[in-house]
């Protein structure tokens, strides 16, 4: 399949169900012409009819587990790589009634906290980008980006992993996993993990988190701030992902002590989803930027998630082009969208001399985590003095702009 596509040279764009997209616009390189294309995605999310994810009560025992996975006849189970052992995904032999099933175990008090659904989604902010004929993550590029010794400060990319053979930087910025390694079927944790392949290696087929990755580089050039980038692939080659591998990445990047904030360029529509939700709560002292969505609706009226999490600890942002507008394909929303940044037309020029153009609510989102990182450096500030330092430092948009501070950062 690869092979197929580097032949082709397509750019498939992963969108909504309106045909929504992160357009992606031609550009010429060395006489080469970037085709492009659409196809249409899902961004709502396809519930599985035979899998549960468990979320256990702090006091839960591993007899307890036991108990509970024999008497629901659960035909097999998974825990997260490398992180605690809180959730579990239960898969059962096809049953007819799926819900009732959800509810008998929603009693297990004491066990159990809470049920929900496995399912599996296209991120709305995801698409298919550059072309690589890299296969993994090779051991000198993995050699000259790792950190020799960790900063204080490190921000968890949740996203498609990163291909590192395209990555422009001057800098050491990979995490580097100094103690506690995980070790998953013999294979070591090095610089973040896998949870769609299970393994160690988070090698980017798509291309979109290699794009947020180089973006927060950029943005933290010249800045004199020491950081690090741990990527946490949870979404495949074709940008779509599970509740699972969401809920196990997201553990895992909230397991590293140094990580402060969370790029989070991705959602989805209608269901709100309580465990990520209650996860996400307790982390206070983690700001999670996330993505507003790309339909160019009111979040307000329909929500987007993760951003339409009513939390202290997430900021959601919108996209604007070079003009200071709104981007016509961005969310908005008084109260659920709360600073715009650029996020049209973003170059990408690769290590290997490939030019691209992309445009999305995800590409808006890095400058904001970098601004957020600048203004924390010394660990010592509330998540509400960050953003209030984001609004202050910002710059006015139309008092018409519908969006909660009327800000776009730089």
């Amino acid at each position: 399949m690869k092979i197929f596509r580097t032949l082709i040279l397509l750019l498939i764009v992963i969108s909504c169900i309106n045909c929504e997209k992160e357009s992606l616009n031609e550009e010429l390189n060395s006489n080469e012409i970037l085709e492009k294309n659409t196809t249409s995605g899902i961004d709502e999310p396809i519930r599985s009819e035979n899998e549960l994810i468990i979320k256990y009560t702090s006091s839960a025992t591993e007899e307890m587990k036991i108990g509970l996975r024999k008497r629901y006849q659960v035909s097999s189970f998974e825990r997260c790589s490398c992180t605690n052992d809180i959730i579990e995904k239960w898969k059962f032999d096809i049953i007819s009634d799926i819900e009732g099933r959800k509810g008998q175990i929603s009693q297990e008090g004491g066990v159990v906290e809470s049920v929900e659904f496995e399912f599996n989604y296209g991120s709305d902010d995801m698409f298919t980008g550059f072309i690589s004929g890299e296969e993994k993550n090779e051991d000198e590029y993995i050699s000259q980006f790792l950190k020799e010794e960790n900063a204080a400060l490190t921000i968890a990319v949740l996203d498609t992993g990163v291909n590192l053979s395209e990555i422009v930087s001057e800098e050491r910025f990979l995490y580097r996993e100094e103690q506690d390694a995980c070790t998953e079927n013999e294979i070591i944790e090095l610089y973040g993990w896998d949870y769609v392949n299970k393994d160690n290696d988070t090698f980017d087929e798509l291309g979109h988190g290699t794009m947020i990755t180089q973006l927060l580089i950029l943005n933290l050039e010249n800045k004199d701030i020491d950081y690090n980038i741990l990527p946490v692939k949870i979404f495949d080659e074709d940008g779509r992902g599970s509740y699972f591998d969401l809920l196990c990445g997201y553990l895992y990047a909230t397991s590293k002590e140094s990580v402060s904030l969370i790029n989070m360029s991705f959602g989805w529509y209608k269901e709100r989803y309580e465990i990520l939700h209650s996860l996400i709560e307790k982390q206070k002292n983690i700001l999670h930027i996330t993505s507003a969505g790309n339909r160019g609706n009111n979040n307000d009226r329909e929500s987007h998630f993760p951003s339409s999490y009513k939390l202290d600890n997430i900021i959601s942002i919108g996209s604007i082009n070079e003009k200071k507008e709104i981007s016509k394909f961005s969310n908005f929303g008084k109260i659920s969208v709360d600073f715009l940044s650029l996020g049209e037309d973003i170059e990408f020029n690769t290590r290997t001399g490939n030019n691209y153009i992309f445009s999305g609510t995800s590409f808006a989102v890095p400058t904001v985590t970098a601004k957020s990182l600048v203004i924390n450096r010394e660990l010592e500030l509330p998540l509400q003095e960050i953003i209030n330092t984001l609004y202050i430092e910002g710059y006015d948009l139309p008092h018409r702009t519908q969006v909660k501070y009327r800000k776009y950062i730089e």
